[in-house]
């Protein structure tokens, strides 16, 4: 990685072992490469070093910096929030459990109408991935 192309202002997407990214702030890089980290929640800066790995932690443990362009990460995440959106109405598209002849031409309809209607947020939902 080559931390000396980030500026103090840059914004970044820091990711740990525990899985994620959480928007981080450029503070400062030093001539051999350092970076200087801070987040919105915090006054504590954090060291990484010029590969991008947080100093002072192990090294399955560290915190690194996103290789990837903060835009395209950016573009990524929001790809996978609409996707699992999708998966979740795709999901909800189930009969009642316990559909039923009983409930007549006019109960099965109603039962039709609010799948179609699941179905349709689905839809919308992965045509907008």
């Amino acid at each position: 990685m080559n931390t000396l192309k980030f500026k103090p202002g840059d914004s970044v997407y820091v990711g740990g072992s525990y899985g994620g990214f959480h928007v981080a702030t450029v503070a400062k890089v030093t001539p051999k490469g350092m970076v200087d980290i801070k987040y919105p929640h915090s006054d504590t800066t954090y060291r990484y070093n010029a590969e991008g790995r947080e100093i002072g932690k192990d090294r399955y443990c560290a915190d690194y910096i996103d290789e990837l362009p903060f835009d395209e990460r950016t573009a990524l995440i929001e790809t996978e929030k609409r996707q699992i959106l999708a998966a979740k109405l795709i999901s909800q598209v189930t009969a009642e459990l316990r559909v039923n002849w009983h409930w007549g031409k006019a109960g099965l309809m109603t039962e039709v109408e609010r799948l179609e209607g699941l179905l349709a947020a689905a839809r919308a939902a992965t045509e907008a991935i």
